[in-house]
């Protein structure tokens, strides 16, 4: 019998789970922690879609950039997240502080060669492929900062959000057997040098304030259903 109650349990608790992640539009239209997805190529017409945030799994479900990564085919891309960021009422300022995740550097990082025996500074002229992480709030471009400040906007509901970005683009250099080796080593190269700051993206707001930084909360995030 107690066999039967515990996986009851366990299965009761796995069609929760599953429900949790599949939840759909609110009365308003607005789907709460999930942002915008696109995949956009020289190859082909742009991939539109979504990816889930938690706070508690650690930020956003990376699985789609890495399976394109590790599939990689075109010669530029650019893998772009966006979304609005609900700011919570117990903040009553009209501008916000808001916070991508400590410590991540939004700059240009270039492999030198194919064989990524180094990565070198974007602007040395040895330069062959250019990898860009960079991100914005309000469309005001974050730069090597853990913060920023950010007016408010009002969405259609009365509530109060802020528009964020996040991009990531690669672009491979025109020699073709160049391309082809790299290619095949995109996923590696991103890991040893990328993944660290996309694994530490992490939502925060705090009032606009001197003592801000001691201040922030973890708010939801949503897009509009299309």
């Amino acid at each position: 019998m107690k066999k039967i109650v515990l996986v009851m349990a366990i299965l009761f608790a796995s069609l929760s789970l599953n429900a949790a992640k599949m939840a759909g539009p609110d009365e308003n239209g607005r789907i709460y922690n999930t942002a915008y997805f696109d995949i956009l190529t020289d190859v082909q017409s742009p991939v539109l879609g979504v990816i889930s945030y938690s706070k508690r799994a650690g930020g956003f479900d990376w699985t789609k950039l890495n399976e394109n990564l590790a599939n990689f085919s075109a010669n530029q891309v650019t893998y772009k997240v966006t979304g609005r960021i609900e700011i919570p009422s117990s903040i009553e300022t009209d501008s916000v502080y808001v916070s991508l995740g400590k410590n991540i550097k939004f700059w240009n990082a270039t492999c030198c060669d194919s064989e990524y025996t180094e990565t070198c500074n974007y602007l040395k002229n040895k330069s062959r492929t250019v990898f860009k992480l960079s991100s914005a709030i309000n469309g005001k471009e974050v730069l090597a900062s853990d913060a920023i400040l950010a007016k408010t906007k009002k969405d259609a509901f009365g509530g109060k959000y802020v528009e964020f970005e996040i991009k990531f683009y690669i672009m491979l250099a025109s020699d073709k057997d160049y391309r082809r080796k790299v290619k095949a080593k995109i996923l590696k190269l991103f890991n040893k040098n990328f993944n660290q700051y996309f694994s530490n993206f992490k939502i925060q707001v705090a009032p606009k304030s001197r003592t801000y930084d001691s201040k922030w909360v973890e708010p939801k995030i949503y897009v509009l259903d299309e």
